[in-house]
């Protein structure tokens, strides 16, 4: 199993459909702490519902373990490295607006990938379908992709990230949004840089890694699949409710989640173009 860190902030509602698609497409390939922080006992309610809910279905389904780890401090880095040191190699990262919508490979090969080739990562949120960059920027609107590489076992696409224009989607290693990597190397790289908050997760180390703060420690190659599994979703449009400039509020999908209505996975076209969605979300009764 991959020894899995899910960091959450005051989406209880979300998490739970996250966890729900890990379950559902992941089989036993995670082994899954979550790390979460509530702002309010709103929150922490919401959370406890979680926590209830996966524990009663882990009592049926034992290959599917869920461990729980509150936030206290602010090296956000350090508590990913406590929670990441189960047995393994592996660890992956996802936060709590990621969907997975696909099934994987099994952990073998994902292993295989990583034991005979000089990895930084492995992302489940990239692939030949992540075209667009910036939906909104006609001068920046499709992704700067990779002109050479490999394709490995027939399931991975490789290539070198440091041939790529910096802070775009294929020259991002270090994230949130469903990548794997050796734990030596994410855990050499966190221990080098204190995060606060995983909004500046991917900036942070990136403006570092660029730096050259981490030469000869970080591997340049990154891979894929040949199709994204994974995307980020704002969740901020119900689809029964009218939103305002800023979007569904987190206290109103957590109002829902607490009244026992979870989010449907059914409901999202996964015909995705681009790793960050902002797809309308449908509750049901939980």
């Amino acid at each position: 199993m991959i020894s899995t860190v899910v960091i959450s902030k005051d989406k209880p509602a979300q998490l739970h459909l996250l966890l729900d698609s890990l379950q559902k497409y992941g089989s036993n390939l995670f082994n899954i702490t979550v790390l979460f922080e509530a702002s309010s006992e709103y929150f922490l309610d919401g959370y406890k519902k979680t926590q209830e809910h996966f524990y009663r279905k882990s009592k049926r389904d034992h290959i599917f373990p869920i461990r729980w780890k509150e936030r206290n401090g602010l090296n956000l880095s350090l508590q990913i490295i406590e929670c990441g040191m189960s047995k393994g190699d592996l660890i992956c990262l996802f936060n709590d607006e990621n969907i997975l919508f696909g099934y994987l490979h099994p952990y073998k090969l994902i292993k295989k990938l990583f034991d005979l080739n000089s990895l930084c990562c492995l992302s489940l949120r990239l692939g030949n379908n992540t075209i667009i960059q910036n939906a909104h920027d006609r001068e920046d609107y499709f992704v700067d992709l990779p002109s050479e590489g490999e394709f490995l076992y027939d399931s991975f696409l490789a290539w070198d990230a440091t041939k790529i224009n910096p802070y775009t989607n294929f020259a991002i290693p270090f994230s949130t949004d469903g990548h794997v990597y050796h734990k030596n190397v994410l855990f050499n790289v966190l221990g080098r840089v204190p995060v606060e908050e995983y909004e500046s997760f991917e900036h942070q180390i990136q403006q570092t890694l660029y730096s050259g703060a981490f030469e000869n420690h970080v591997p340049p190659l990154m891979s894929c699949l040949e199709y994204s599994k994974v995307i980020r979703n704002s969740t901020s449009k119900i689809s029964d409710k009218v939103p305002n400039e800023l979007g569904v509020s987190l206290e109103t999908i957590n109002e829902r989640y607490l009244r026992d209505s979870v989010i449907d996975h059914s409901f999202f076209n996964f015909n995705v173009h681009k790793p960050h969605q902002d797809f309308i979300v449908r509750f049901i009764d939980g």
